[in-house]
């Protein structure tokens, strides 16, 4: 599902009406951290690849490492050994 975009609001006083998620301008901290994103070029690269050193479609490649959520070594075992191979740690979907 989309995230609904909003247009920016420059002021910092109060807001009318509804309004969706925090002003990230007012917080004090944010985060770097880099989240997954299957958009992004980084996917596109690891995708590209899986593969190659699988032999796996491009489409397929990006399915499975979509699916383990930007982990290259879970897709590539998914990949090679099919999804019934048991991962080496628990997963949080």
């Amino acid at each position: 599902m989309p995230i609904a975009k909003l247009p920016i609001n420059s002021s910092r006083g109060p807001l009318c009406g509804p309004t969706c998620g925090s002003d990230v301008a007012g917080s004090e901290s944010v985060s770097t951290e880099v989240l997954f994103d299957f958009r992004s070029s980084r996917f596109a690269d690891d995708a590209m690849t899986l593969a190659r050193t699988t032999g796996r479609a491009l489409a397929r490649c990006r399915e499975a490492l979509f699916i383990a959520e930007g982990d290259m070594g879970l897709a590539y075992t998914w990949l090679v050994s099919g999804y019934h191979a048991q991962a080496d740690g628990p997963f949080v979907h």
